[in-house]
């Protein structure tokens, strides 16, 4: 048997196979075609561009030479103006983001019986005694009293823990203002935590060995004592919670046994907050309003 029409399908298949090919190569070729035009137009027209390019960069060295040296002083004063302003608002964000890390595990602190927190932010700090007193923008209105512990977030050990900024000593309606440890006539009961002894901060007008230093009077006599030990609130007073971290025993005053008339033993506390000069977000410890005044 014979097939008439079997050399026109052979054929029709080479035409087709012969069209894909030719198709598939065309397709292929864009790409190189495409780059080989843009380098003759690149090289074509550099010239014209370099030109253009050269007598703008020519003009302005000019321009530059004719600039004497009191405008080129003033000039590059102003440059390193805004490089500082520049330098100095990105270690403010660093600074920024850094303390609302710390805010953020303020918010997570445990809660106090009794207690509630209040955050607050600093708003100036005393022209005077910078160290010694700080204004927050929180008051009565908020629920702020008197006595009120303040606490910031410090780093130990690797980890972010509460500790103790100051106290608040004076409120209006919208703000109140904060001594330091470093205030000299703020007195608040202390306990040593691994000594056990009880005494009292700044209860002796006497002068500090060192800066950055504030003294606990009325320590029991005997040893026990250890530097470095953990000082906290001693829970004596009803407005402030017991355990509040305050700082570190730095030093203790030697005892001489019965030759020594004395009758307690006074140590020095090295506060927790050391560069009050950074502190920017604080949280305030308030009391929860008795149960039959709530709605007052």
């Amino acid at each position: 048997m014979s097939f008439p029409n079997r050399g026109k399908i052979w054929l029709n298949s080479y035409l087709i196979t012969g069209t894909a090919a030719a198709i598939l190569l065309i397709v292929g070729s864009i790409p190189a075609a495409t780059s080989f035009a843009r380098r003759v137009a690149s090289d074509f027209f550099h010239p014209y561009v370099a030109v253009g390019r050269a007598a703008k960069d020519a003009a302005a060295d000019k321009s530059l030479l004719l600039l004497d040296h009191e405008t080129l002083a003033a000039a590059l004063a102003e440059t390193r103006r805004e490089l500082g302003e520049v330098a100095a608002k990105a270690e403010r964000a660093a600074a920024l983001a850094a303390e609302n890390n710390a805010l953020r595990q303020l918010v997570k602190l445990r809660p106090l019986p009794g207690f509630r927190y209040l955050t607050a932010e600093v708003l100036l700090f005393d022209p005077l005694y910078w160290k010694q007193h700080f204004t927050l923008n929180a008051g009565s209105a908020d629920g702020v009293v008197n006595g009120a512990a303040v606490l910031f977030m410090m780093r130990r050990d690797g980890e972010i823990v509460p500790a103790v900024a100051g106290f608040v000593g004076a409120v209006t309606g919208t703000t109140c203002e904060v001594s330091s440890l470093y205030d000299q006539t703020l007195r608040i009961p202390v306990r040593l935590v691994q000594s056990g002894a009880v005494g009292f901060l700044n209860g002796e007008n006497m002068p500090l060995p060192s800066e950055g230093l504030a003294s606990i009077s009325y320590l029991p006599l005997g040893g026990g004592y250890r530097i470095g030990e953990s000082a906290v609130t001693a829970g004596f007073d009803p407005g402030v919670p017991a355990g509040l971290r305050l700082g570190e025993l730095a030093l203790i005053d030697q005892q001489n046994g019965i030759f020594d008339g004395a009758l307690y033993r006074r140590g020095y506390l090295r506060p927790a907050l050391g560069g009050i000069e950074d502190l920017n977000f604080v949280v305030i410890i308030v009391p929860e309003p008795a149960p039959g005044r709530a709605g007052e």
